[in-house]
């Protein structure tokens, strides 16, 4: 990457009821993500790639 800049994320989410049937996922909270916001020498445009795991804050 010739640009880049690390981004961190903190939200809050609620799941539906619905989203809770479907099984195994992060649940209700407060939580943290990081993304690597960057660009090739052959890159017009900037991209978004994961960076790390998300985690909860509480």
């Amino acid at each position: 990457m010739t640009e880049y800049e690390i981004i961190n994320v903190t939200f809050t989410q609620t799941l539906s009821e619905k989203a809770k049937e479907q099984g195994p996922q992060w649940g209700d909270g407060t939580y943290n993500r990081s993304f690597i916001v960057g660009k090739t020498a052959d890159d017009d445009s900037y991209r978004i790639f994961d960076f790390g795991d998300m985690y909860s804050l509480f």
